[in-house]
């Protein structure tokens, strides 16, 4: 499960995967967990996006040229 869920490449794709142990019912998996990281890896994800976002827009401001009067 480890290798598999290590070769997606998205979010979506993993929780889909994870889905798929989970009906299995097998305890010794620890879907639980694997679901923790997951969505903790994604919050990371937002915010490392909101990062980026807010830094471009701050770089756009500055190169802004001033409007002609």
């Amino acid at each position: 499960m480890e290798t598999s869920i290590g070769r997606v490449k998205t979010t979506l794709q993993a929780l889909h995967l994870l889905d798929r142990f989970s009906r299995l019912n097998i305890k010794k998996l620890g879907i639980e967990e694997k679901y923790r990281q997951l969505f903790l890896q994604f919050g990371n994800d937002i915010e490392a996006v909101k990062i980026v976002r807010e830094t471009r827009e701050q770089y756009s401001i500055l190169l802004k040229k001033p409007e002609a009067r």
